[in-house]
């Protein structure tokens, strides 16, 4: 498993759809990979706000799912991004327990920057799945650089998000077709 972290949440200009961006952490892979995946609106919304560390008036659904786990008396370890079937991808809820839930991963990504816990992805799934770069990607918006991480990623990221804006600029549904 190789940790990864929210490069940022986008859209493309020529697609309406909304894409999540997942990269490895520098620390467990180099050089960097990314998992880039097709979200929904509501769900980019909820990824998006948790960056911002909004907190709704209401329990947004993601948040609602978090409280529920600890209310059964669980704890979320992790959430993985574990499979690319048929074009989808499927994500998990690791419970510390070793209880595991089938998740999306858009829903599991909220769910780990609510709960502050890691994402992870398979190196199967980053061998089958990643793209190498993010020349020509363009992104809307991306979360801020943990306190804890060092200020260069800051300009490394930054860098990132250039990349990425580039891209959404350019991306195509079927320029991710496994064919």
């Amino acid at each position: 498993m190789a940790e990864m972290r929210v490069v940022g949440v986008g859209s493309g200009s020529t697609v309406a759809q909304r894409v999540l961006v997942l990269g490895t952490r520098q620390h467990d892979l180099a050089p960097d990979r990314y998992l880039v995946l097709w979200i929904g609106e509501a769900e980019a919304a909820a990824i998006e706000m948790e960056q911002r560390r909004v907190t709704p008036p209401r329990p947004a659904t993601h948040q609602l799912i978090a409280q529920v786990i600890m209310a059964l008396g669980h704890e979320l370890a992790e959430v993985r991004v574990v499979a690319l079937c048929d074009e989808v991808f499927h994500a998990e809820l690791a419970m510390r327990s070793g209880a595991v839930v089938s998740a999306r991963p858009s829903d599991a990504v909220a769910i780990a920057l609510h709960s502050r816990v890691p994402i992870m992805a398979t190196r199967e799934l980053l061998d089958q799945a990643a793209v190498p770069s993010l020349a020509g990607i363009t992104l809307v918006r991306a979360s801020p650089p943990a306190p804890s991480e060092p200020r260069r990623q800051a300009a490394t990221e930054e860098q990132e998000i250039e990349r990425f804006r580039s891209f959404l600029e350019s991306v195509r549904p079927e320029d991710f077709d496994p064919s």
